[in-house]
């Protein structure tokens, strides 16, 4: 006791010390700017060029959408809204493992002040971003009038630094407020360049990245809450001031790279990214490499910003931010998203017969009038689900993640969700029911995992036969999904009790080993009237992380 006693003062005094030296070693500096200069700003507001539904013709607010003002002397202190204060990064931390050990050892993380280091993020001040979005609108809005939770939010990381200049990277939500609408840029994106001798702005920029799609809007019919949608494309809304290429060819003595610095923003605002996804051009043949089936969502706007419109929004920051259909999708999916108007674009120009073999399935497979449809593919190109997002609209919020997993369960496991085909017996993703004489049949479509390190995670389907007093044959018919996990299933009686640790043993009945895409059969006769419990687990050789789909028909005669 002694002995451990001591190793865990060693073990303290070491992380006190690592704290001291991670302080004074680490490469932090301290962003400032002389606020007794003027700064001109020039804006821009070029006119639009395309919308979908042609809302840039039909509406005259739309039509004559312009800078409200083309050049403006902002004072410095506007720009201290995008420098780093010891509040706005405790505000960006993540309180990992360690700094929570920080502040056990009386240690504040930020006690540093404002200093800050290459890639670490912070929340950027409000007025004085709605001063500069005033330049281009009168009337601009951060708190986005569509948000399912992910939209809002100024975010800036340190992207580069040396003893001459700093360079700052952000990226802001916001929207403008219309007579009779909303105008909602994809996002505003740029940098802050500053001159770390003269403590001035060497370069500012400000604006809306291109891209096929880059503003979604909405136009309101008379007082009423509805609305029509649109979205669209502007050449340029944007603010500068300085020479762009300031920083062209400058040597910096950190950075990361521009790409790496978004990739840090976006997190902040979309759980979704955390799916790995890929190029519409190259899933295919990733997925017959790897020999997973294509997740694919067709979508009226880009989904990894906010010209997406209402139901894009819905899906990603519900179905597809939930931590376990995240999982689901990295482990068993090729996944990768498309516009539908780059797809039609693509038609139109050559053909649906001379369009790539996956946007062929893709076209064939859209459902009328849906803005976004999901849908599951092979890598043979067969269509194994589709699910349309309006149709979730009807399910609780969270509901929604629950029933987007059950459709990719279907589809994995063949049922061909979404495609017309009914159901010969009554289907069900509840882990505990109840068969009788008059429903003697039911399927659930379930998943499985990995087993963790020394104890069971199985999943358990609890099968409640009291209804047969006189007993009967309980068969279970079972098809494992086609992701790379095998499946392993056991019966037990229902008071039974997983084991903690290793193999549950006093199975009734089992059938092992099930390779992906394949089948097999439970069968058990029972004299009386009993509760059972089903338990799937994956492979005990798979000592990687994995998950897999399985469907049991359930059945008593």
């Amino acid at each position: 006791m002694k002995t451990f006693g001591i190793g865990c003062l060693i073990f303290i005094l070491s992380l006190q010390h690592g704290f001291a030296d991670d302080a004074s070693t680490s490469n932090r500096i301290v962003l400032t700017l002389d606020n007794n200069a003027k700064v001109l700003v020039k804006g821009f507001i070029a006119p639009i060029e395309y919308t979908r539904d042609n809302f840039h013709v039909t509406w005259d607010t739309l039509a004559n959408l312009r800078v409200a003002e083309p050049e403006k002397h902002h004072p410095t202190s506007v720009f201290q809204a995008f420098l780093p204060t010891e509040a706005r990064l405790q505000k960006g931390e993540e309180k990992p493992f360690l700094q929570g050990l920080k502040r056990f050892f009386r240690e504040n993380p930020t006690s540093r002040g404002n200093s800050v280091s290459v890639g670490e993020v912070w929340q950027i001040e409000q007025n004085g971003v709605l001063e500069l979005l005033r330049q281009l609108h009168p009337n601009p809005n951060l708190d986005m009038h569509i948000n399912h939770g992910d939209s809002r939010g100024m975010w800036a990381c340190l992207r580069a630094y040396n003893a001459e200049f700093a360079d700052i990277v952000f990226r802001i939500h916001a929207e403008f407020r219309l007579a009779n609408g909303w105008f909602t840029p994809s996002q505003f994106t740029g940098n802050l360049v500053i001159d770390r001798v003269k403590e001035k702005i060497a370069c500012f920029q400000m604006y809306v990245p291109e891209g096929t799609l880059n503003f979604d809007v909405n136009r309101y019919h008379g007082a009423g809450p509805s609305f029509g949608a649109d979205t669209g494309f502007c050449p340029q809304i944007e603010l500068r001031t300085g020479p762009e290429d300031i920083i062209q060819d400058t040597q910096f003595s950190e950075s990361i790279t521009l790409a790496e610095a978004e990739r840090i923003l976006i997190l902040r605002f979309y759980k979704s990214q955390q799916i790995n996804w890929v190029s519409v051009d190259e899933a295919l043949e990733i997925a017959k490499t790897q020999q997973k089936p294509i997740h694919v969502i067709s979508i009226n706007g880009p989904l990894d910003d906010e010209a997406c419109g209402a139901s894009g929004k819905n899906l990603r920051a519900v179905a597809l931010s939930d931590d376990g259909n995240i999982t689901f999708l990295n482990e068993n999916f090729v996944n990768t998203w498309v516009l539908n108007t780059d797809i039609r674009r693509l038609r139109d120009a050559k053909g649906i017969d001379e369009m790539p073999s996956l946007l062929q399935t893709i076209v064939r497979a859209w459902k009328r009038h849906s803005p976004t449809d999901c849908l599951v593919i092979s890598p043979e190109l067969e269509l194994m689900g589709r699910q349309a997002v309006n149709e979730l609209s009807p399910y609780k919020w969270h509901k929604k993640a629950e029933h987007y997993q059950l459709f990719l369960v279907e589809a994995l496991t063949g049922k061909r969700p979404g495609l017309g085909e009914k159901d010969s017996v009554l289907l069900s993703s509840s882990r505990n029911i109840s068969l009788n004489p008059v429903q003697p049949s039911i399927e659930i479509l379930d998943t499985f995992r990995t087993p963790e390190a020394g104890s069971q995670n199985d999943t358990v389907v609890e099968i409640d036969a009291t209804a047969f007093e006189n007993g009967g044959v309980l068969t279970i018919d079972i098809q494992v999904g086609r992701a790379a996990l095998i499946g392993s299933f056991d019966l037990f009686d229902g008071n039974s009790e997983s084991a903690t640790e290793g193999i549950s043993k006093g199975a009734l009945a089992h059938a092992w080993g099930i390779q992906p895409g394949e089948t097999g059969t439970i069968i058990y006769r029972f004299d009386k009237g009993q509760v059972f419990q089903l338990r799937a687990t994956g492979g005990w050789v798979d000592e990687k992380e994995r998950i897999n789909a399985f469907r049991a028909q359930i059945s008593i005669r």
